[in-house]
């Protein structure tokens, strides 16, 4: 399927952007990576209900709010995996493909998301 992220690929979100974003203040970034987290896996588990339940629009919505925040915290790669979804709801992809591609999407974005927080760990684990 075109569009998954072959093995050797790794989508990252961007610490340096979230940093700035929430001041260079490691108990700030802290929360803001919190709160991405859960919002982003709420959206995947609304488009997981939402091919459960076959509703499109749902599942539209669900996947454009996963990649507006993924897009905001510079994970490029990911954003790119929302766009791909969007576009084959159109091309007449059955349930299951559809499914198959949420769960790629919620693989990446959980590694991604551990990765970050390693990240965060690493960097802001000498701070206040």
């Amino acid at each position: 399927m075109k569009s998954k992220i072959q093995d050797n690929q790794i989508c990252h979100f961007n610490l340096d952007q979230l940093a700035s974003n929430a001041a260079n203040d490691g108990a700030k970034l802290k929360s803001l990576l919190e709160t991405m987290a859960m919002s982003n896996f709420a959206s995947i588990e609304r488009a997981i209900q939402a091919v459960n339940s076959r509703d499109v629009e749902k599942l539209r919505d669900s996947i454009h709010r996963l990649k507006g925040c993924v897009a905001l915290a510079g994970a490029e790669k990911l954003a790119a995996l929302c766009d791909t979804l969007n576009q084959s709801l159109a091309n007449d992809l059955s349930w299951n493909e559809v499914s198959d591609q949420i769960h790629h999407i919620k693989n990446v974005t959980h590694d991604a998301t551990e990765h970050l927080a390693n990240e965060f760990k690493q960097r802001f684990s000498t701070e206040g």
